[in-house]
């Protein structure tokens, strides 16, 4: 390939990464009007790619709802109570409080701590990069509902919470960034946008690399 000019390619800043990201959720919000949050709209585009005229096509092929339940997203967010006051967590098998019981649009109820463990455990786990939008219901093994935010702002404290809201951050804007056919990303993690498809890029860190291939 041949070598990039100063005027090929640029640094994305995350702060300019991140405007276009919430500009992209707006967009969503503005053409299709519903109740689902900035969480849910960014869990959509994720899922195709951040394609905004994919979207259109599947929106006017099988509706919001049906895009929707393909993209195993509710409209409503996690709650907290219970269906009853002895009710045993499917996870520990201990009994809790109604108010400890928090549950996602599936109605399955897990207790607050179970919750909190499960969140944090994938946040932790050595051998998988953490991914919010992955996450789902730990009630039941074949439940396919995914995980909102809400869910960790329920049952995590300030400390994990933060770490959490971070992971979804940079999830967010990696997976918006990659989605861009002339978008590559440093080892070093800076984010660079080509001109050209396949250039040899010199990031800032002295790294040399190709931006097809991403060979160094």
């Amino acid at each position: 390939p041949k070598a990039a000019t100063a005027a090929s390619f640029q640094v994305v800043s995350d702060v300019a990464l991140a405007q276009a990201l919430a500009a992209a959720v707006a967009d969503c919000q503005r053409r299709f009007p519903n109740q689902l949050d900035f969480c849910q709209w960014a869990t959509i585009l994720d899922a195709i790619g951040w394609d905004p005229v994919r979207l259109g096509v599947e929106v006017e092929r099988v509706g919001l709802h049906g895009v929707m339940a393909h993209c195993r997203v509710s409209s409503s967010g996690a709650q907290r109570g219970s269906a009853g006051p002895e009710v045993a967590c499917p996870i520990c098998l201990c009994d809790y409080p109604p108010e400890e019981g928090v549950a996602l649009s599936c109605q399955h109820w897990v207790c607050e701590t179970c919750w909190a463990s499960y969140i944090s455990d994938a946040m932790d786990c050595p051998t998988a990069a953490f991914n919010p939008l992955r996450l789902t219901c730990p009630g039941d093994p074949e439940c396919t509902v995914r995980v909102p935010e809400t869910a960790a702002s329920l049952t995590l404290g300030a400390d994990k919470l933060s770490e959490y809201q971070s992971g979804l951050r940079a999830h967010l804007l990696t997976s918006f960034f990659r989605s861009s056919a002339t978008a590559v990303q440093c080892e070093c993690g800076r984010g660079l946008r080509c001109a050209d498809a396949a250039v040899v890029v010199a990031c800032e860190c002295k790294r040399r690399f190709c931006s097809g291939c991403r060979r160094r």
